[in-house]
């Protein structure tokens, strides 16, 4: 259920860029593959796809204030206690806090501690993925 103008393009957008992609696109591995090709296929596919979206698609989206959906990053606290996050996508910055005010930028594994929440940022744009709290 959406309540406002806001929340139908944070909700529609990510999925008629999806269905857009599906309807018009037929890739080369659909109905062709073996059971086994199937899945790096569909993978590479995918991956193509998260490229075209945030490399180009974010942008316009972006310019035409539309309320995109950012994804937030995953992340991982090894054996060391260090901290990797991972981006759903390309072209965005990762982000770690410990307050969810002061945002710093990840480059690599950092210490755990006093880490608690992470978010990613569209490049060169104020739009952010919702907050994640960090479970230690």
């Amino acid at each position: 259920m959406t309540r406002d103008q806001r929340s139908v393009e944070y909700m529609l957008f990510p999925r008629l860029l999806a269905f857009a992609e599906r309807a018009w696109h037929q890739a080369e591995w659909e109905g062709k593959l073996s059971q086994a090709a199937f899945l790096p296929a569909l993978n590479r596919d995918f991956s193509e796809f998260t490229q075209v979206v945030a490399k180009r698609h974010y942008s316009r989206l972006v310019k035409a204030d539309i309320n995109v959906r950012i994804p937030p990053p995953g992340y991982q606290i090894d054996a060391h206690h260090q901290l990797e996050l991972r981006a759903a996508m390309p072209n965005l910055k990762l982000e770690y806090s410990a307050d969810a005010m002061t945002w710093h930028t990840y480059t690599g594994a950092v210490s755990a501690d006093n880490i608690h929440f992470v978010r990613a940022r569209l490049i060169n744009s104020p739009h952010t993925s919702r907050i994640i709290a960090v479970e230690p």
